[in-house]
């Protein structure tokens, strides 16, 4: 199950808002087993040259391992020069 946020038009061209960030922290709290995840909505013609992917760690390349990493949060969500970890938490280098 997922929330979507940012709906209204002012997440950020590259990244969520920090108050989504701030959101999934919160609901992290009382839900450790919480993930974020994103993509691209497509609502402009632009936004399909943006690649954006998945990175899963599964322990072997078949479907069911796949989802089981997904539903584990073992994923991460990169684009550009952004990567978001499942679990909403950023570094910054």
């Amino acid at each position: 199950m997922g929330s979507r946020s940012g709906t209204d038009g002012d997440d950020g061209v590259r990244a969520p808002r920090a108050e989504s960030f701030q959101l999934l922290r919160r609901i992290r709290a009382v839900n450790i087993k919480t993930a974020a995840y994103c993509g691209i909505d497509l609502h402009k013609r632009g936004q399909a040259h943006k690649p954006v992917y998945v990175e899963v760690e599964a322990e072997q390349l078949q479907r069911d391992a796949i989802i089981r990493s997904l539903g584990a949060g073992r994923f991460t969500v990169r684009g550009s020069n952004l990567t978001i970890p499942s679990t909403g938490n950023l570094t910054f280098s």
